[in-house]
Protein backbone atom coordinates (compact mmCIF):
# COMPACT_ATOMS: atom_id res chain seq x y z
CA UNK A 1 0.00 0.00 0.00
CA UNK A 2 2.82 2.37 0.89
CA UNK A 3 4.43 1.70 -2.46
CA UNK A 4 1.13 2.39 -4.19
CA UNK A 5 0.70 5.61 -2.23
CA UNK A 6 4.23 6.66 -3.18
CA UNK A 7 3.44 6.00 -6.81
CA UNK A 8 0.29 8.12 -6.45
CA UNK A 9 2.28 10.91 -4.82
CA UNK A 10 4.87 10.83 -7.61
CA UNK A 11 2.13 10.82 -10.24
CA UNK A 12 0.49 13.80 -8.59
CA UNK A 13 3.83 15.61 -8.43
CA UNK A 14 4.37 14.97 -12.13
CA UNK A 15 0.87 16.19 -12.90
CA UNK A 16 1.39 19.33 -10.83
CA UNK A 17 4.66 20.05 -12.62
CA UNK A 18 2.91 19.60 -15.96
CA UNK A 19 0.10 21.95 -14.92
CA UNK A 20 2.65 24.52 -13.77
CA UNK A 21 4.37 24.32 -17.16
CA UNK A 22 0.98 24.73 -18.89
CA UNK A 23 0.22 27.77 -16.74
CA UNK A 24 3.63 29.30 -17.50
CA UNK A 25 3.07 28.78 -21.22
CA UNK A 26 -0.36 30.39 -21.07
CA UNK A 27 1.03 33.36 -19.16
CA UNK A 28 3.69 33.84 -21.86
CA UNK A 29 1.01 33.66 -24.56
CA UNK A 30 -1.12 36.24 -22.75
CA UNK A 31 1.85 38.59 -22.37
CA UNK A 32 2.71 38.22 -26.05
CA UNK A 33 -0.86 38.89 -27.09
CA UNK A 34 -1.10 41.92 -24.80
CA UNK A 35 2.07 43.35 -26.33
CA UNK A 36 0.69 42.70 -29.80
CA UNK A 37 -2.58 44.39 -28.85
CA UNK A 38 -0.69 47.43 -27.55
CA UNK A 39 1.24 47.66 -30.82
CA UNK A 40 -1.99 47.42 -32.78
CA UNK A 41 -3.60 50.12 -30.64
CA UNK A 42 -0.54 52.34 -31.21
CA UNK A 43 -0.94 51.80 -34.92
CA UNK A 44 -4.55 52.98 -34.60
CA UNK A 45 -3.49 56.15 -32.78
CA UNK A 46 -0.78 56.91 -35.33
CA UNK A 47 -3.22 56.41 -38.18
CA UNK A 48 -5.34 59.31 -36.92
CA UNK A 49 -2.54 61.75 -37.85
CA UNK A 50 -1.35 60.04 -41.01
CA UNK A 51 -2.51 59.90 -44.61
CA UNK A 52 -5.44 57.87 -45.89
CA UNK A 53 -3.19 54.88 -46.47
CA UNK A 54 -2.01 55.02 -42.87
CA UNK A 55 -5.62 55.43 -41.71
CA UNK A 56 -6.57 52.28 -43.62
CA UNK A 57 -3.73 50.42 -41.94
CA UNK A 58 -4.90 51.70 -38.57
CA UNK A 59 -8.46 50.56 -39.19
CA UNK A 60 -7.16 47.11 -40.05
CA UNK A 61 -5.16 47.05 -36.82
CA UNK A 62 -8.15 48.34 -34.82
CA UNK A 63 -10.35 45.59 -36.21
CA UNK A 64 -7.94 43.05 -34.74
CA UNK A 65 -8.12 44.48 -31.20
CA UNK A 66 -11.50 42.87 -30.34
CA UNK A 67 -10.26 39.57 -31.73
CA UNK A 68 -7.11 39.77 -29.64
CA UNK A 69 -9.12 40.77 -26.58
CA UNK A 70 -11.34 37.72 -27.11
CA UNK A 71 -8.28 35.46 -27.41
CA UNK A 72 -6.79 36.97 -24.25
CA UNK A 73 -10.10 36.47 -22.43
CA UNK A 74 -10.18 32.87 -23.56
CA UNK A 75 -6.59 32.29 -22.45
CA UNK A 76 -7.28 33.96 -19.11
CA UNK A 77 -10.28 31.65 -18.65
CA UNK A 78 -8.11 28.63 -19.45
CA UNK A 79 -5.45 29.91 -17.04
CA UNK A 80 -8.05 30.24 -14.28
CA UNK A 81 -9.28 26.74 -15.03
CA UNK A 82 -5.73 25.32 -14.87
CA UNK A 83 -5.01 27.16 -11.64
CA UNK A 84 -8.21 25.80 -10.12
CA UNK A 85 -7.29 22.34 -11.29
CA UNK A 86 -3.82 22.73 -9.80
CA UNK A 87 -5.33 23.74 -6.44
CA UNK A 88 -7.57 20.67 -6.49
CA UNK A 89 -4.63 18.46 -7.38
CA UNK A 90 -2.57 20.00 -4.58
CA UNK A 91 -5.37 19.14 -2.16
CA UNK A 92 -5.40 15.58 -3.46
CA UNK A 93 -1.65 15.40 -3.07
CA UNK A 94 -1.92 16.61 0.53
CA UNK A 95 -4.60 14.03 1.28
CA UNK A 96 -2.54 11.17 -0.15
CA UNK A 97 0.50 12.38 1.81
CA UNK A 98 -1.55 12.62 5.00
CA UNK A 99 -2.87 9.09 4.50
CA UNK A 100 0.64 7.82 3.84
CA UNK A 101 1.87 9.38 7.07
CA UNK A 102 -1.07 7.90 8.99
CA UNK A 103 -0.36 4.45 7.55
CA UNK A 104 3.31 4.71 8.47
CA UNK A 105 2.41 5.84 11.97
CA UNK A 106 -0.05 2.95 12.36
CA UNK A 107 2.57 0.44 11.17
CA UNK A 108 5.16 1.93 13.53
CA UNK A 109 2.84 1.27 16.46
Amino acid sequence: EVSCARDEVEALRDLLAERDRDIQGLRREIATLEEKMQRDEQAVWSANTATRAAEAKGRAAASRVPELEAVIGSLEGRLAQLESQRVAENEGFREVTRQLHEERAAKAE
